[in-house]
């Protein structure tokens, strides 16, 4: 996911390959503040971001089932 922890820096979200993700994804808005988890060891919050560009389709042509977002740190 690269380095997520400059708050004045985007950074597109655009390796999520599982449809249910996809599906959350797409009902992000801007302005909605999401955040990142561990789900294995440790299982906590790891990192906190705001969606600034809603989700747009992975092709131009529409043509992939899966979609990229924009996102910036809020919190370290």
């Amino acid at each position: 996911m690269g380095d997520q922890v400059k708050p004045a820096q985007g950074h597109r979200l655009d390796r999520v390959r599982i449809h249910t993700a996809k599906l959350n994804l797409m009902r992000m808005k801007k302005g909605d503040r999401v955040f990142f988890y561990h789900s294995n060891v440790g299982k906590e919050i790891r990192r906190h971001r705001e969606v600034v560009r809603e989700h747009i389709p992975t092709r131009p042509d529409k043509t992939d089932t899966f979609v990229v977002l924009d996102i910036k740190a809020w919190r370290r």
